[in-house]
Formats: C-alpha cells, structure tokens, sequence
C-alpha cells in the first residue's frame, strides 16, 4: 500500500509526506519538498517530490482545466481516459533502490487559494 500527501501551489514549493507499507508490519515513512506543475496543455498536474533516493511522482490527468475531485488509478500507458491518475514510488531499502507503480486505488486532490492538495491511497 501506498499512502502519500502533498501540499503545494503550483510552481512553488511545498511539502510531500510518503508513506509505504511494504509488508503486514514493515513501513518506510519519507518528508520531501514537492512541486506540482500543470502539463498536457492546461489539462493535467504533475505532482511530485524527492529526497535522497526516495520520491513520489503522480501525474493526474483531469481531462479539463479543474483539477478537484477524485481520480482513479489508470493502468500505465492508458492514454484514452479522460480522468484518472499514473502513480509510481521509488525508495530505497538498505543500500538498493526499488519502485512501484500505483496499480489500484484513488487518488483525492482538493484545491484553495492556488494550492493543490492530494491525498493517493493504492
């Protein structure tokens, strides 16, 4: 499971909280400037945040200018819905890297005063 939070305004800084459950009982838990920036032509964000070797990226594909509301987790390479959310984690575990991809779950992104809020559960 992976459950990450972040909080920015576009093209300024904010804060990402990851959290990752990789086993019943074994959590890796990481704080990370994140940064969110529109693409796709007005019609998408990409949010994402990195510290040392651990990172969050999601890119939400809002199919119009809103950007609030939840977004469904899309297989990777799913370019023809309109609405959802490409997600992928990367960490490290002792000295070796690993990655995921979100491959289920929602993603909630909520906006006010310029600042992007979202909240990924997969």
């Amino acid at each position: 499971m992976i459950a990450g939070a972040c909080g920015c305004r576009a093209g300024q800084p904010g804060r990402l909280q990851a959290r990752l459950i990789l086993q019943p009982h074994d959590t890796l838990q990481f704080t990370a400037d994140a940064w969110a920036r529109r693409c796709g032509e007005g019609r998408g964000f990409l949010l994402e945040g990195v510290v040392g070797g651990n990172g969050v990226l999601l890119w939400l594909h809002s199919g119009d200018s809103a950007v609030e509301g939840e977004y469904p987790v899309l297989a990777r390479g799913d370019t023809i819905t309109p609405r959802g959310v490409v997600g992928a984690v990367r960490f490290m575990l002792q000295n070796s890297d690993r990655g995921a991809t979100l491959d289920s779950g929602v993603v909630t992104v909520s906006s006010a005063g310029g600042r992007i809020d979202a909240q990924a559960h997969g």
